[in-house]
């Protein structure tokens, strides 16, 4: 009995310990989480003082706002003439002839294929400006996404263009 009793006061002892050990660091887990909560309250304060600062100034905000206008009207344009230069370079692809001399093929193949890969290049070079331009906040994503489509639509056309090209002319590349 005096087993029982002994073994149960070290049982209730053991626990008593975990317990306020448990209790211990849980207490600091909830100290630490309140610290990190009031760092996070005082970081987003921060930022709203930091926001309200800009939107007071109408300079900043006006600039920013033309600047991102002026930004989404340049690709446009350019995307604009992108497409004039690729429906013309399809049309003039499309009517090359194919020369009846098989050796001579591969080279006219080659020299009506350069004005597309060129224009394929330029989207390449655009696309990879507009990406520039959403990761800098200049543009927002919808816009980007529309430019990216267009883009896009555009390569799409080269490529059947080239594709089309290549089958005319009997090359495989």
């Amino acid at each position: 009995m005096t087993r029982i009793i002994a073994t149960s006061v070290t049982a209730i002892a053991a626990l008593t310990l975990v317990g306020g050990c448990t209790n211990s660091a849980d207490q600091q887990i909830l100290d630490k989480l309140d610290t990190m909560q009031q760092e996070i309250d005082d970081l987003k304060n921060s930022q709203n003082d930091g926001t309200s600062d800009t939107t007071d100034s109408t300079d900043g905000s006006g600039s920013s706002n033309s600047q991102s206008s002026t930004n989404t009207d340049d690709f446009d344009a350019t995307i604009t003439d992108l497409e004039q230069q690729a429906a013309s370079a399809i049309e003039t692809a499309g009517n090359v002839s194919v020369p009846s001399n098989l050796a001579d093929r591969p080279q006219a193949y080659i020299d009506a294929k350069a004005p597309l890969e060129q224009i394929e290049l330029q989207v390449d070079t655009v696309e990879d400006q507009i990406e520039a331009a959403v990761r800098s906040g200049a543009i927002d994503r919808q816009t980007y996404f529309m430019f990216d489509t267009r883009l896009d639509a555009i390569d799409d056309s080269l490529d059947q263009a080239c594709d089309s090209l290549e089958l005319r002319m009997g090359v495989d590349d």
